[in-house]
């Protein structure tokens, strides 16, 4: 019988690999020799639950860890998410996805109602600001002082 771990984040990986190599009664180094790895190898990479911002912390080589993996008799296998899977790429979901995560949450946070309130404020204020800066330039060119008309003989 075959059992399954899932996990979402780097520090899940290394926890499900530390659990393993327990149950199975292995020490690190036995770990390390079985996986052809330099001695102390696993150790460092188990700082990182511990004390991921320690010297001798490090994180797994993509060579390392299909020797560490099968030093502990683990696969590495991948499924789809069923839920992230089926949704469309909207424009919002795009949007979040580039690290523009901000305008997607005020979307959630206002009404529409409220949204154009913001927007008929915001076109106000840059029509606000145009105005003054048309009538400061028409200002400087009325100060301009006007060149005397040259004598013609």
């Amino acid at each position: 019988m075959s059992e399954t771990a899932t996990f979402t984040t780097y520090e899940a990986l290394i926890a499900a690999m530390r659990a393993r190599r327990i149950s199975l009664g292995m020490s690190q180094l036995s770990v390390d020799a079985r996986a052809g790895l330099p001695d102390g190898y696993t150790a460092k990479i188990e700082a990182m639950l511990t004390n991921p911002t320690a010297k001798n912390a490090r994180s797994i080589g993509r060579e390392s860890l299909p020797l560490m993996l099968g030093a502990l008799g683990l696969e590495l296998a991948t499924h789809a998410r069923p839920s992230r899977a089926s949704k469309k790429a909207s424009p919002l979901n795009v949007m979040s996805e580039r690290g523009k995560k901000g305008q997607a949450i005020w979307k959630c946070r206002t009404t529409g109602k409220q949204r154009r309130a913001n927007a008929r404020k915001a076109a106000l204020a840059r029509w606000e600001k145009h105005r003054k800066e048309k009538a400061a330039t028409k200002r400087t060119r009325c100060a301009v002082p006007a060149k005397p008309a040259s004598a013609t003989v």
